[in-house]
């Protein structure tokens, strides 16, 4: 029987990719070394590496929150798969799960770089306000309600809201990521397979996801 033969990549697809790769790279570096330029003219350089630091470092925040709550869902999701599964009630769902056992390395690992990556892109634009509540200074003054000093309002709430909209926005992200994989090893079951339950390792996994998702929102 002769060996299965792996499709091979086309060179025009891999030359665009490394392209697209090659152009990002230089314009991205570009704009920030034009960034440094302008702020040695103006004898601010510590605050262009004060800058650059914590964008760099709010990129990877996000990028670990978000793509680590996708990558250890999604493998929690694939390593709960059933031994036994039955085939035969459709022949492109089979064939997902086929795929999916046989790549579930990129098939984790894939979906995560790329919702870790927007993540942190989204995280590294809160530099400012980051900046403003590791420097801030009470004003001395509390409001009537709460009894907070009303620097809360302006320098730290808004720090919590982008700390929660993150850990949220992972949270959401690996439910979805979580059900498709129940979903595609056989732990959930389509609409029209009759007789059959939900096995008991997505309903556990899927309700504690949603229930923090809940008491954080």
């Amino acid at each position: 029987m002769q060996a299965p033969v792996s499709p091979r990549r086309s060179p025009v697809v891999v030359t665009a990719v490394i392209l697209a790769v090659l152009v990002g790279a230089f314009l991205l570096f570009s704009g920030i070394w034009t960034e440094k330029l302008w702020y040695d003219s103006t004898g601010f350089t510590g605050v262009f590496w004060t800058q650059f630091v914590t964008r760099a470092v709010l990129f990877l925040v996000g990028f670990l929150v978000v793509g680590g709550l996708l990558w250890v869902n999604m493998a929690i999701a694939f390593r709960s798969r059933p031994q036994h599964r039955r085939t035969g009630a459709s022949a492109v769902l089979d064939r997902y799960r086929d795929l999916l056992e046989q790549n579930a390395l990129t098939a984790l690992i894939l979906p995560a770089g790329v919702f870790g990556f927007m993540a942190g892109l989204s995280s590294a634009t809160q530099t400012l306000p980051v900046l403003a509540w590791l420097n801030r200074v009470k004003a001395g003054v509390a409001e009537p309600t709460f009894g907070l000093d009303v620097t809360f309002f302006m320098l730290e709430y808004p720090v919590w809201r982008l700390a929660a909209s993150l850990l949220m926005s992972g949270l959401v992200f690996a439910f979805v990521a979580a059900a498709a994989i129940h979903f595609a090893v056989g732990n959930l079951a389509p609409g029209r397979e009759s007789g059959r339950r939900t096995a008991r390792p997505a309903m556990v996994h899927l309700s504690v996801l949603g229930a923090i998702a809940l008491v954080l929102y």
